[in-house]
């Protein structure tokens, strides 16, 4: 992931956060950014991809698949919800983030 001082807003910056696994909405807001047809597009995505939705697992290859091609133009930041994935992952959790979501 690049950090946040290598983020530099063109012609059309996006910005999107809150996803919480719903892929559809995800989808949806993707194709109003257009990154394949627009080469100005750049994209910001602010976290929270967990949690909640039925979908966390899809809605993280598409982030990841998003920096694969767009490398330049697409960055992912962390949510407190990927937070507390990544402890619970690692076992640096109490379970907590089995009763958030």
């Amino acid at each position: 992931m690049k950090s946040c001082s290598s983020v530099s807003f063109g012609a059309r910056s996006y910005a999107l956060s809150d996803i919480h696994g719903h892929i559809d909405p995800f989808h949806a807001a993707l194709q109003l950014v257009d990154l394949d047809r627009d080469p100005a597009a750049e994209l910001v995505l602010l976290g929270d991809y967990v949690d909640r939705g039925p979908a966390s697992r899809e809605v993280l290859e598409t982030v990841r698949d998003l920096q694969q091609r767009f490398p330049e133009r697409v960055t992912a930041l962390l949510g407190n919800h990927d937070d507390w994935f990544l402890d619970w992952l690692d076992g640096d959790d109490d379970d907590s983030f089995l009763a958030v979501g």
